[in-house]
């Protein structure tokens, strides 16, 4: 048995760091009831970590009054602050007694929030240091030595704020028959059952009605044959039921789970430090060759990036020390320079662009290879940054909306030359120029709508300005002429050897090289297009981002895809040669895809993939988004379906659904094509496809459209309207939308800042048919409550005295065998130290109908939810977000398994934050009708991928039977 018990493990928690008892045999399960709990003391956690308190001092230990017989979680965890109430700054303690029939090993694998030792017979045995952390089952591990007889095992664990709690689990040589000592609820009922074969067990206790009263134990490894559990009697809440029939399940789970592949990100090392961001702003090159990078928001904040120019990987990065949103970077041979913008007057956030702070900030490069953070240098008279804006920017009263944008980041470029720097102001229409040691100004000089700036060999200054224009000004600022003028959309312009001139035009989609002959310029050549939809090569230009040159004539471009996401960075060679390219495609994303096809990958960015399920490999085919693509949001859960013989991809987003037909590109060598036929919205996008802010007054209003024309075109006369602009009637907020199988939407609404039927609960809205095209129609107005607020209360539940107790559903996944299954947060439960995640839950239901099957509190702050198609069914629900575990639950509410990322192939992060999600719609899973297997599909927002999962689901029993409470 000893190799069955590894497997069985290996499959309780695959991929979860597990640790191994040191003593080399049969792990035998240690099973705990309850601890004893110590009042709270209250301390300086920073200061006083290895101070003494009463329960671990022999003279004041006997005088201690514990709370005993606190429940323990079937999963091992005591929430301090369910038994204490709300506590800050404070230590407690958790007592156990264990009897062992003889002397031996015990192993421990614990977690803690925040800090935690552990005594073992009055010697301190283990020490999580002074830290102030998250749980994180098994972060401690510990083989201790028991004697023979009574064990004492005192858990030290302190409390800064946010969450405080304990978890743990242990194992045992065979032969000690481990006990633990104390006055425990007596058993009320006694049930046998039998298992097949080996496996890993969850067991819980139902009603007459098939409701969930209690779970008794998850995940426990166990052998064939014949067993005996117990209960005590109460539910989950510790209420006493009342005698009668009852039924026990033990389910018996041999499911296997595999981290087979991450998919959308390049980057290498496969961790934080090697993530490509999601969106580029900015390149440069320094004289040896490094190319340098600023981007858009980057939830890690590596505000410059220094790559290995011959690879194409991370080499090192800044870190954070910006103050802002890098916009422009420039190097010299010591420092890079960058501009940035932010909330400069955070207190006045209904004119943002009126509050934006512009600045320069300095950073010292730091030369080596790895995560080597640089050092934030100040300027010697304007201090840590150079500050252009400080809030209050005027802006002309009368400009067109396209210069409005240029001018909205004010800072767009920046050169370095000699002790200077020039920095282009769009909103000013000037060049600013600033000592690059001390940061005085020391002027500037006109130039209308300034957005690219460059120094020539010759020492003269080429800006590009106005989208089209580039012109040449000496180095004191004097206008000398305009050699090019009939630009689309410049963004970029650099110099490569021989006086070469590099140009991006964005609306062209291209890389534009000019020869220079003093005041003129003759065009050599062009390089690259406008990307299509459905286009794939690293010379199909969407959104042209940036460029940098090298002394030796290579080119770097960094381009964005269509929608608010998708960076790539290339190399090419003086002939244009491509010699590598890195992408970061996905931000806060998943995936689906057909069950006609599922190899092909549709992301919620409508990013293609064409995956490799046996080696978990994946190739980017493209973006699929119609170009240009106005009615679009990221985000929020994805499903395809077949209506008619076509393909659908439904989007649903935070307002609403968006339906695309899934089509053959007329390029065979391109990607599918998605064609916009449907939508159901609010205020994201609103009806002329600008994307709004759902809490303004004028947004308060529901539409949709549907494409009877078959132009993929919203026009105003077809959009249909619920509500209309003009009633200005509140409107609820919900989470992501999902669709069920039949494409009925639904929608879980969890505030609305009153007390109304709407708020709190969980709502429909049908596929009220197609249209003559063979698309789907939705209509708000046929909204329909499907469970209401009342009904998603859980019986048995304490009553809270500050105020009534409420479930708010966060999303709804309803499930082709007809369960509803939804995942919310309760003000019952506290909220954990992760409880910022402002989409995560506490609480885990389902639902037949209107009539709840099984209500559970979840061990942890969850994120994500997704219905298993077919087969045995049940869910999965994102757990520990910041390590990225999934927990796996059966249909009638068992934790049967837990699994998360494998480190050798996705790497680790700091901060425990491999795996990181924070969204609804964090999961998706689909079931391939090849083989049965489960792909699963997992938001990644810290490291900007998807991880993919292949969970094999189809070794899944359940042993039922009767039992009587008397």
């Amino acid at each position: 048995m000893e190799k069955g018990l590894v497997r069985i493990l290996a499959m309780a928690f695959v991929m979860i760091a597990m640790s191994v008892p040191s003593y080399g045999q049969k792990a035998v399960p240690v099973e705990f009831k309850g601890v004893d709990i110590s009042p709270a003391y209250p301390c300086n956690p920073e200061k006083d970590f290895n101070k003494e308190f009463a329960p671990e001092i022999k003279e004041q230990a006997k005088d201690v009054q514990w709370k005993k017989n606190a429940k323990l979680s079937c999963f091992g965890r005591i929430d301090f602050q369910r038994e204490l109430g709300k506590v800050e700054n404070v230590v407690a303690y958790a007592r156990i007694v264990l009897k062992s029939a003889k002397a031996g090993k015990m192993h421990l694998d614990i977690g803690s929030d925040d800090g935690m030792t552990l005594f073992v017979n009055g010697v301190k045995v283990v020490s999580s240091k002074n830290v102030m952390r998250g749980l994180k089952p098994g972060e401690d591990q510990v083989d201790v030595n028991l004697v023979q007889g009574n064990n004492v095992l005192l858990f030290k664990v302190f409390q800064g704020n946010w969450a405080y709690e304990l978890q743990f689990s242990a194992t045992a040589e065979p032969g000690m028959d481990l006990v633990q000592v104390g006055d425990f609820p007596p058993v009320k009922a006694v049930f046998q059952f039998e298992l097949p074969k080996e496996g890993c067990t969850s067991a819980g206790i139902y009603n007459s009605s098939g409701m969930l009263v209690r779970s008794l134990w998850a995940m426990k490894p166990m052998e064939k044959g014949k067993f005996k559990g117990s209960w005590d009697g109460e539910d989950e809440f510790g209420n006493k039921m009342p005698a009668g029939e009852y039924e026990f399940h033990v389910v018996l789970n041999n499911s296997t789970y595999k981290n087979v592949g991450v998919i959308g990100n390049t980057g290498k090392p496969t961790n934080t430090f090697g993530h490509v961001p999601a969106n580029f702003e900015c390149l440069a090159v320094d004289k040896e060759g490094f190319l340098y990078s600023v981007h858009d928001w980057d939830e890690p904040h590596h505000d410059v990036i220094r790559w290995n120019p011959e690879t194409g990987h991370v080499y090192s990065h800044s870190s954070h020390p910006v103050n802002g949103i890098p916009k422009a970077v420039c190097v010299d041979d010591e420092y890079a320079y960058v501009t940035a913008w932010g909330d400069g007057d955070p207190n006045n956030p209904q004119d943002r662009e009126k509050s934006l702070k512009f600045d320069i900030t300095k950073l010292r490069i730091k030369k080596g290879n790895g995560d080597v953070n640089w050092d934030k240098v100040p300027f010697t008279k304007a201090g840590n940054e150079i500050v252009v804006y400080k809030g209050g920017a005027s802006y002309p009263e009368v400009v067109s909306s396209e210069d409005r944008g240029i001018m909205t980041v004010a800072l767009l470029s920046i050169a370095v030359k000699d002790n200077s720097l020039y920095v282009t102001d769009s909103l000013a229409g000037k060049v600013r120029i600033y000592d690059k040691l001390t940061g005085d100004a020391k002027g500037t000089f006109d130039v209308k709508l300034p957005q690219s700036i460059a120094f020539a060999p010759d020492g003269r200054i080429w800006i590009g300005h106005e989208r089209s224009k580039i012109s040449i000004f000496s180095p004191d600022g004097k206008y000398l002429s305009t050699p090019v003028s009939d630009l689309k959309k410049l963004n970029s312009i650099a110099f490569g050897p021989d006086s070469t001139l590099y140009v991006t035009d964005q609306s062209a989609g291209q890389v534009r090289i000019y020869k220079v002959n003093g005041d003129k310029v003759s065009l050599r050549r062009t390089f690259g297009e406008k990307a299509k939809s459905g286009d794939r090569a690293a010379d199909r230009f969407h959104d042209l981002h940036g460029l940098a040159v090298d002394a030796e004539g290579n080119i770097f471009t960094a381009q964005n895809e269509r929608g608010m996401c998708g960076g790539r960075i290339a190399k090419y060679a003086a002939s244009g040669k491509l010699e590598w390219e890195q992408m970061g495609l996905e931000f806060s994303s998943s995936a689906t895809y057909a069950k006609d096809n599922p190899d092909i990958l549709f992301s919620y960015y409508r990013h293609n993939y064409k995956v490799n399920k046996k080696d978990g490999s994946w190739e980017y085919i493209g973006n699929n988004l119609p170009d240009p693509a106005p009615y679009w949001t990221p985000g929020g859960y994805a499903r395809i379906v077949n209506i008619g013989g076509n393909d659908f991809y439904f989007g649903a987003i935070g307002d609403g659904v968006q339906v695309y037909r899934i089509e053959k590109n007329a390029d065979k060598n391109l990607g599918p094509v998605m064609k916009l036929v449907s939508i159901m919205g609010r205020s994201n996008p609103l009806p002329d496809g600008k994307n709004g802010e759902c809490w303004r007054p004028e947004n308060f209003f529901l539409w949709s459209w549907n494409d009877d024309k078959g132009d993929n075109a919203p026009q105003p006369e077809e959009i249909s309207y619920t509500s209309k602009p003009e009633d200005k009637k509140p409107l609820w907020q919900y989470g992501a939308l999902t669709i069920d199988p039949d494409m009925n939407v639904w929608m879980a609404s969890f505030d609305r800042g009153g007390d109304t039927p709407e708020k709190e609960s969980v709502w429909m809205i049908p596929m009220s048919g197609v249209d003559k095209l063979g698309n789907p129609v939705y209509d708000w107005s046929k909204a329909a409550i499907k469970i209401t607020r009342n009904e998603l209360l859980i019986p048995g539940m304490p009553v809270i005295p500050e105020k009534p107790l409420s479930v708010q559903p966060k999303l709804v996944q309803k499930s082709a065998d007809g369960l509803t299954y939804i995942y919310g947060f309760s003000n019952w439960n506290r909220a954990p130290q992760n409880g910022g995640l402002h989409m995560g839950g506490n609480i885990l239901e389902c639902f037949k109908g209107s009539e709840a099957r099984w209500r559970i509190v979840l061990p942890e702050m969850c994120v994500g939810l997704s219905a298993i198609p077919e087969g045995n069914g049940g869910c999965m629900i994102g757990g520990q977000p910041f390590i990225g575990t999934i927990h796996h639950y059966s249909k009638d509410g068992q934790l049967i398994g837990i699994f998360g990322p494998d480190k050798n192939l996705m790497g680790s992060a700091p901060n425990h934050t491999t795996g990181l999600m924070d969204m609804y719609s964090a999961l998706n899973i689909c079931r391939d009708p090849r083989d049965g297997i489960l792909d699963v599909f997992v938001e990644e927002n810290y490291n900007l991928r998807i991880p993919w999962y292949r969970v094999d689901d189809r070794d899944i029993q359940t042993i039922s039977g009767k039992l009587t409470m008397k």
